[in-house]
């Protein structure tokens, strides 16, 4: 089970992960935009992924990279 932010415009850091349109993740501080990658496992929990992404996003402001966050379980 994979999932991972990916600043819009950057790369996922996996090949065959698929994009989560409907859902926009931003910082909260410097209003950077963030679109979540998913794997096939973790689709059924993309709610629980995108918090936690959005967590992420927050908290490593302003240590922000063209990925943010990776999650794994």
């Amino acid at each position: 089970m994979h999932a991972e932010a990916v600043r819009v415009g950057g790369r996922p850091s996996r090949i065959g992960l698929m994009l989560d349109a409907r859902r926009a993740l931003n910082c909260e501080e410097c209003s950077a935009h963030y679109r979540l990658h998913y794997d096939s496992d973790a689709e059924v929990s993309l709610t629980y992924w995108s918090v936690l992404a959005q967590e992420i996003i927050t908290a490593r402001h302003p240590r922000i990279t063209q990925i943010t966050s990776s999650c794994t379980s």
